[in-house]
C-alpha cells in the first residue's frame, strides 16, 4: 500500500535487490496504482519485468530513443539488439506470458 494516492508515481528501479516474491508484491501495487486512474512511470533495466507489466515501453540508447509502444511490438530480438548490443530471444510461456533471453553481444 502505498502512503498516499498520487496523481502520478515514478519509480526507478523499484525492484533492485528485492527478492522475486517482493518483486511481485511491488509490480502489482504499481498495477494497481496504475488502474485506478494514476499515471505511473517506471524505469526497469529487467525486460521481461517490462515485458510483464508495461502497457507501453521506452527504450532509449545514449540519450535517444530508439523504441516506443506495447511491448510486443518495443522488445523486439532487433531493437532489443539496437539498444542494448546483445542478442535476444523471445519465447512464450503457455499461459501466454512472453520472456526475453539475452545473449552475447551482438
Amino acid at each position: 500500500m502505498l502512503a498516499g494516492q498520487p496523481d502520478w508515481l515514478l519509480a526507478d528501479e523499484p525492484l533492485a535487490s528485492l527478492d522475486p516474491a517482493h518483486q511481485a508484491d511491488v509490480l502489482a501495487l504499481l498495477r494497481e496504482t496504475a488502474a485506478r486512474g494514476a499515471g505511473v512511470i517506471v524505469v526497469l533495466h529487467d525486460l521481461n519485468q517490462a515485458a510483464l507489466v508495461a502497457d507501453d515501453v521506452l527504450l532509449m540508447r545514449g540519450g535517444r530513443v530508439v523504441a516506443q509502444g506495447a511491448p510486443d511490438d518495443a522488445l523486439t530480438p532487433a531493437l532489443i539488439g539496437e539498444t542494448y548490443g546483445v542478442s535476444a530471444e523471445i519465447g512464450q510461456l503457455p499461459d501466454g506470458r512472453r520472456f526475453i533471453v539475452t545473449g552475447s553481444r551482438a
